[in-house]
């Protein structure tokens, strides 16, 4: 909860077998004037369990506007003005942050509570094979247009022989296409869990 130059983050650990929950308060540098409340609610990412689950637990969640939070907590229930979902690193373990923008009238408890009901929906209920088609279809199209530029060819190039072997740009869609519905589920069940991640309630200026 931010309220003037103050931070209440509440923090639960970021181990994958889950140590306790810890809440810290302290005083941060003065932001930039707010004319609106944030939501923001982060979990660590462990690429072991699979990495490209996650990009394509993103894309589900806000990829598009007909996209999980953005067509339900966008368009339909109208909880949001905006919402996006996002992987943040790379070979090492990340964060896979949520964040959005409360409609007027709408608490950030309750902008909370509405997506963690949509996360615990991927954790209880495998992804229909046709949503999941759908986010793959868009994530090898974007691949393939992205390659016929040779800048993009040559960064990712780079990036596959630093990380393994430049040969493995062209298994790049074939690794998104061998996760499964069952998969995400049970990445989703090890990822979105309350002692693994961070909630930060960002208020507007009074």
């Amino acid at each position: 909860l931010l309220v003037a130059n103050s931070v209440l983050c509440c923090l639960r650990t970021a181990s994958p077998q889950g140590i306790g929950t810890q809440a810290s308060q302290g005083s941060v540098a003065p932001l930039a004037e707010r004319d609106s409340e944030t939501f923001s609610i982060m979990f660590v990412v462990h690429p072991g369990l699979f990495p490209a689950a996650f990009d394509i637990l993103s894309d589900i969640l806000s990829n598009g506007r007909s996209s999980r939070l953005n067509r339900r907590l966008v368009q339909e229930q109208k909880l949001f003005s905006g919402i996006d979902a996002y992987i943040s690193g790379t070979r090492d373990a990340g964060l896979l942050h949520i964040s959005g923008k409360p409609s007027a009238g709408v608490s950030l408890e309750q902008a909370e509570a509405a997506v963690r009901k949509e996360l615990q929906e991927l954790q209880q209920v495998a992804i229909e094979e046709q949503e999941l088609e759908k986010v793959k279809n868009k994530f090898e199209s974007t691949q393939i247009f992205g390659n016929i530029n040779y800048l993009n060819v040559a960064t990712n190039l780079a990036w596959f022989e630093l990380t393994g072997q430049a040969e493995d740009i062209d298994r790049e869609v074939e690794r998104y296409r061998a996760v499964t519905a069952e998969r995400l589920k049970t990445v989703a069940q090890e990822t979105f869990r309350e002692e693994n991640s961070v909630v930060l309630y960002y208020e507007k200026d009074k």
